[in-house]
């Protein structure tokens, strides 16, 4: 069933496209780790030309890149309500921006430069994610504050609707905190790190009604603390990146994803570290399945890469400068050679170049934000 990703990756490299100089699509071996050599698969030819960034003062930015370096801005919404997280449509130039009270659908037009808001819904909760299933019929928003998901039905014009179902709530511990959402494959199951309850939720949809089910959860060690996850495109392995540990712990997913069983755990601290504390925050696995990365906010502000091996075994790669301060969120070119970090509290965006073996490398570019950045979307 996860290999239904593939489609989605392609389709999603594809919205908001413009014209962008192809990139070399010949790759050397990969290095053997653990498991036997592997080739690298060729990456797709059309690379991000724009960035869309979130700040807590309710702006959105569209930033314009050159040759991957974001370089000036191209458009600035204010949406006059603090913003959380972005998401976007697979087929429509349609971003999500939530805010504090709604899920808001903003329309780019890449010919003219310009947004424009089309609609939006009230939540009901404070929301701190959303997540589109790959139907594109549902957002379902993950509350940290609230500690709950509510499912939002979307038009077929792309525009949030009022909420058909919300589970959990102060009096449900299953999802404290609740930090993030993410989507099985076949639409019919989601994921909630819930950072206060160390586990991550598994919820059943009802690709129908919207109805959710609580289908069960995968638990994790006591003060993990699990803030965000990442499916491989591949493979049924599931990565789970704790907060207050700084940890990555690995499961494989059975039955189509309904059931998680541990696979292993890896320290997301330099070796070197003797500091109180690194707070983990985002992670991402690169659109080939090669390659993970995860981030440590202050005092380590670092980046690391990992291999995984074919058994899912991470391997450390490079450790690198996130390039600012609290880096809470970044983005990864669909095309697998840059990523961007959106570092909040220095409100700047960074740049690092991905090399064909999965290192990182800092880029001589910043951009500045309007304000403290909370996502860096990627088209």
């Amino acid at each position: 069933m996860l290999q239904a990703m593939h489609w989605i990756l392609p389709l999603a490299s594809l919205l908001f496209a413009s014209p962008a100089s192809s990139q070399d699509t010949e790759s050397p071996p990969r290095p053997n780790i653990e498991g036997g050599a592997q080739s690298l698969k060729p990456r797709p030819t059309e690379p991000a030309t724009r960035l869309f960034v979130s700040c807590r003062d309710g702006s959105l930015s569209c930033v314009e890149l050159d040759a991957g370096l974001p370089v000036k801005s191209a458009a600035l919404l204010d949406l006059e309500e603090p913003l959380r997280f972005l998401a976007h449509h697979p087929t429509l130039p349609i971003v999500y921006a939530l805010g504090d009270e709604h899920l808001m659908a903003v329309q780019w037009n890449a010919s003219k430069n310009t947004f424009a808001l089309l609609g939006k819904a009230s939540v009901g909760i404070r929301g701190t994610h959303v997540a589109l299933d790959p139907s594109a019929r549902w957002a379902l928003v993950a509350s940290y504050g609230d500690g709950a998901v509510s499912c939002l039905p979307l038009s077929p014009k792309g525009l949030p609707q009022t909420p058909t179902d919300r589970m959990g709530g102060p009096e449900d511990p299953r999802l404290t905190r609740a930090h993030q959402v993410r989507w099985h494959p076949g639409g019919k199951l989601a994921y909630v790190p819930a950072l206060g309850a160390d586990q991550v939720a598994i919820i059943e949809v009802d690709s129908n009604t919207g109805a959710l089910k609580w289908a069960g959860s995968a638990a994790l060690d006591a003060g993990t603390g699990p803030r965000h996850m990442a499916l491989h495109p591949a493979q049924p392995w599931a990565f789970v990146l704790g907060e207050h540990t700084s940890t990555i712990t690995s499961f494989t997913l059975k039955e189509n994803g309904a059931h998680w069983s541990r696979l292993a755990q890896t320290s997301n601290l330099p070796k070197t570290f003797t500091g109180s504390g690194s707070a983990s925050s985002d992670i991402r696995i690169s659109p080939d399945g090669q390659f993970l990365f995860a981030i440590n906010r202050e005092p380590a502000n670092d980046i690391t890469s990992y291999a995984i091996a074919p058994d899912g075994a991470l391997q450390e790669l490079s450790r690198t400068p996130t390039g600012g301060v609290h880096a809470r969120t970044f983005a990864l070119d669909p095309v697998g050679g840059r990523l961007w970090i959106g570092n909040t509290r220095s409100k700047n965006i960074s740049t690092l170049s991905i090399a064909l073996d999965g290192t990182l490398k800092a880029e001589e570019s910043n951009w500045p934000a309007p304000g403290e950045i909370t996502c860096v979307l990627a088209r």
